[in-house]
């Protein structure tokens, strides 16, 4: 039933002495039939008959012996060598259908993310072989985009085309490990495309069967002057650029990026509609101000071509707003597997996309954005690791938590400052792998024992007593706040006591006035102060200098401890803080096993 007649034959011809090996072939052979048969009926009639194609392909009739009316001759000796090498290659081709299957079940755009090594390459090879490499154009992430210095658009057309004749051929090779010719050629022969197109509907406009207004080179340079802007790229006789003040230069000048436009235009515009498009980083070299608009240009003339694109650009992904997004999951040395982008509320896609990217395990941290004090801390601390600002406490429990459920390969984690949360809290999250810096907040830590005393040891001006006036100042400030740090306590604990979960489930005004009278009869005010006071009277009574970091509350920190230090200003002891952390690998390894002993890969 999934056998073609090629097949049946050569099964006949064995008779009953077919080999095991043979056996084993056949049932395989047969397997991918009948999943393709049964599993992919809209898409039958198609794969049977390219799997018959691809058998046939493969010339098996001269090693089964011949039929003459309908009576099988068993004069000719088979040739078993030669029969299974047959067989196994039409069952490699058999199975790279998958691939093709793939791309025409989607009908539409494509794009993989995944991390260097993921198998891309591998990807790439099976779909171009599975397509076949007169179905797609295939466009490298190596653009080198080297103007030929002999470039003269006034020479023999023919003969400066004959040069690169050959060039697609590199571009769909990716087994061809030395593709250096085709790299250095792809702009000459965009150049050259669009050379001897211009040159042939110049004729047409000088006979009137074209207005240039029409014609394909015109509507490229306009699209590359509608995406630069800031100058003209035009062609009289050859290629050039103006300035918006009038100066022209020639077009090996260009930037990579400018280059790039004007190349992927030509190409593809110039040359023959390809089915499927293969992209590799379409957004090398490319300003991102441009990259959406260039691909949006070039997906819209190329309607019904499918756009398959490989990249790690997470701008680039939320470009392709009616896309497929896949990750790229593992590569085992042959295949690759691949699955749906994961979605999740609390993973925003341009995260997803850097996280699916990644080959290490993440730590959240409470930072605003990159290049924060948190930031640039825990990348110095934990190198073997990714490290994501998170924007807050509740960001940062939130983003682990997600990330637990997605699914991806590498564990994540989560720094949190203390600040008035109640010790048994902070010690319930560990389990979720969320951490606490054991110090108010981070800037904090930037003024701990361990780091401080280092930098005074380097780079005060005053060695001998700044630590010691360091501490007489802190416990002094402590003691000012003390009463401002238990109201602060005590307005944190009951914020977050009386906007808990079910706060959110209530419905209206009365269920909220029955709940807030609940809470504020089970509420001692006075119980409360006098347990936080006692509190904060411990760790003064203490007179340990980290201890009241931990619960030192006071964004102006820098202003009480730098007059101390003589130092001029916060950017120097942040500068002192980095550059005698830099050179103390050792001291960040011992904070982290102190500080943080459960964080690790």
């Amino acid at each position: 039933m999934y056998q073609n007649k090629q097949l049946e034959l050569l099964i006949s011809a064995y008779g009953e002495s077919i080999t095991q090996e043979l056996t084993k072939i056949i049932d395989e052979i047969q397997s991918i039939y009948k999943t393709y048969n049964d599993g992919y009926s809209r898409y039958t009639t198609n794969y049977i008959s390219m799997m018959e194609s691809a058998f046939n392909q493969l010339k098996i009739d001269p090693f089964i012996p011949t039929t003459k009316g309908g009576t099988l001759r068993t004069t000719k000796p088979l040739d078993d060598e030669k029969i299974i090498a047959c067989l196994s290659e039409y069952l490699s081709k058999l199975f790279d259908l998958r691939y093709l299957k793939f791309l025409s079940e989607e009908k539409k755009t494509i794009v993989f993310v995944g991390p260097n090594g993921c198998g891309k390459t591998t990807l790439l090879r099976n779909l171009i072989h599975a397509t076949g490499e007169d179905q797609i154009g295939y466009y490298p992430a190596d653009r080198l985009l080297v103007i030929n210095e002999g470039y003269n658009p006034e020479r023999d057309f023919k003969t400066f085309v004959k040069s690169y004749e050959n060039a697609d051929k590199y571009a769909n090779d990716i087994n061809n490990q030395s593709q250096t010719h085709y790299i250095t050629q792809q702009i000459n022969q965009a150049i050259t495309l669009f050379e001897k197109k211009r040159a042939e509907e110049m004729d047409l406009h000088a006979s009137g069967e074209l207005q240039l207004e029409d014609s394909l080179t015109e509507k490229i340079l306009n699209l590359w002057n509608g995406l630069v802007k800031d100058r003209i790229l035009f062609s009289q006789g050859a290629l050039k650029v103006r300035t918006l003040g009038g100066k022209e230069y020639p077009i090996k000048f260009l930037s990579s990026g400018e280059k790039s436009i004007f190349y992927f235009l030509a190409c593809i515009f110039l040359k023959e509609r390809k089915p499927y498009y293969f992209i590799d980083e379409p957004e090398n070299n490319l300003n991102p101000s441009i990259v959406s608009k260039l691909w949006d240009i070039i997906e819209d003339y190329c309607v019904g071509s499918i756009f398959v694109y490989l990249t790690h650009d997470s701008n680039f992904v939320a470009s392709r707003v009616d896309s497929k997004l896949f990750w790229i999951e593992k590569f085992d040395g042959t295949e690759w597997s691949y699955k749906p982008l994961p979605e999740n509320d609390n993973l925003p896609q341009p995260l997803m996309v850097a996280l699916v990217g990644n080959r290490e395990p993440v730590l959240f941290c409470e930072s605003q954005d990159e290049y924060k004090y948190d930031d640039i801390v825990f990348k110095m601390m934990f190198p073997d690791f990714k490290v994501i600002p998170a924007a807050g406490c509740d960001a940062v429990i939130t983003k682990v938590k997600a990330y637990s459920v997605t699914g991806l390969p590498h564990r994540a984690f989560g720094i949190i400052d203390c600040d008035y949360k109640d010790q048994s809290y902070l010690d319930s999250l560990e389990a979720h792998g969320i951490f606490h810096l054991p110090f108010f907040e981070i800037e904090n830590f930037l003024f701990s024992e361990e780091i401080i005393t280092g930098v005074i040891a380097q780079f005060s001006r005053d060695k001998e007593n700044a630590f010691a006036n360091l501490k007489t100042a802190l416990k002094t400030d402590f003691i000012s706040k003390k009463e401002q740090w238990i109201i602060r306590k005590m307005a944190f604990r009951l914020r977050e006591t009386f906007f808990s979960g079910k706060i959110k489930k209530l419905r209206d005004f009365s269920e909220l006035q029955a709940e807030y009278k609940t809470f504020s009869s089970s509420i001692d005010l006075g119980t409360l102060y006098t347990g936080y006071d006692a509190e904060i009277q411990q760790i003064i009574d203490t007179d340990d200098y980290n201890t009241f970091l931990r619960y030192y509350d006071n964004k102006g920190i820098f202003t009480v401890f730098l007059p101390q230090l003589k130092l001029k200003n916060k950017m120097t002891y942040k500068e002192a803080v980095f550059a005698y952390l830099s050179a103390h690998k050792d001291l960040l390894r011992g904070l982290r096993k102190k500080y943080f002993p459960g964080i690790n890969v």
